[in-house]
């Protein structure tokens, strides 16, 4: 059933007014009647948002939670139910003018605050728990048994993810969860072209760290003299792990070890500036990396 009008237990305020007729608070558990424009209105985003909302919950209650995907399952389909009685009960969602993204950004938000009140923690004191361009979603689609990686991702890869830094880890699941550039910054807190780039960083650092999503080594005497050397100067287990990564970001990692900043290595390798970057955050993954690690990822 769509909710509609039923309000849930706790009352939202802006500043020193509420949302209630006249600005008043809400009471506990009123009901404020929809307008029959709002109410067509929200039915149509829930048409178009539902089945991002359930998904995206039932993720959250796994990663923050750490639930089981049961109990994380069956749990996700009353948050989505409360967050759209919220929207509902505020409004703020219903108002014209907004565009999908700012939609989708803020139903997201709507599920976190519910997530948050059903547990009582706020959520800047969590931590995320182990949970889980084109050709980044086809290497992880490569996982998925029978269907695009937008669905869930299975536990061997999920446990590679669990793996991730905070903000990549959680831009990438954002992304899986279908949503764009923009407001997966607004939820990590950065702006498009950083959300961009931690997207990138999150696809390189699971090869970086998972020679099984990656393709077979190259041939180490196929490389310039350059690469040869630095290669020549490094630890098994990074030589092992460069090797089978594409010459463009094999190229940037190595320049990067050796010292040379983004902004040469961008120059010298005719590499875009955001592309070194976001090839620049793996450096310290890679640096981690042991034998036990690749030993376990292969």
């Amino acid at each position: 059933m769509m909710p509609g009008t039923i309000a849930e237990g706790s009352a939202d305020q802006v500043g020193a007014r509420g949302k209630g007729p006249g600005g008043r608070r809400l009471k506990w558990g009123e009901m404020i009647p929809l307008a029959p424009e709002e109410s067509e209105r929200l039915g149509e985003l829930f048409a178009q948002f539902n089945h991002l909302m359930v998904p995206y919950a039932r993720r959250k209650l796994m990663t923050w939670r750490g639930l089981s995907i049961a109990r994380a399952g069956a749990l996700a389909e009353d948050i989505a139910q409360e967050a759209w009685v919220r929207v509902a009960r505020t409004k703020d969602v219903l108002q014209p003018g907004l565009t999908r993204d700012q939609l989708h950004a803020m139903l997201f938000r709507t599920v976190q605050q519910r997530i948050t009140e059903y547990f009582a923690v706020p959520m800047a004191a969590e931590e995320p728990m182990a949970g889980e361009d084109a050709a980044d979603c086809q290497t992880l689609c490569l996982f998925m048994t029978d269907q695009c990686a937008m669905a869930e991702l299975p536990t061997h890869l999920r446990r590679m993810v669990a793996k991730l830094p905070d903000k990549e880890r959680e831009a990438l699941m954002l992304a899986l969860d279908g949503t764009s550039a923009e407001p997966i910054g607004e939820h990590v807190g950065c702006n498009k072209k950083t959300a961009l780039r931690l997207l990138k960083a999150a696809v390189l650092m699971l090869k970086v760290s998972n020679p099984v999503l990656t393709g077979g080594p190259v041939d180490p005497m196929s490389l310039p003299l350059w690469q040869r050397e630095a290669l020549g100067g490094m630890d098994l287990v990074r030589r092992t792990v460069l090797l089978r990564l594409d010459d463009e970001v094999r190229s940037v990692l190595l320049l990067l070890e050796q010292g040379v900043t983004c902004v040469d290595a961008s120059k010298r390798l005719s590499v875009p500036i955001d592309r070194v970057k976001a090839v620049s955050r793996c450096l310290p993954h890679l640096r981690s990396l042991t034998a036990d690690d690749l030993a376990v990822a292969a």
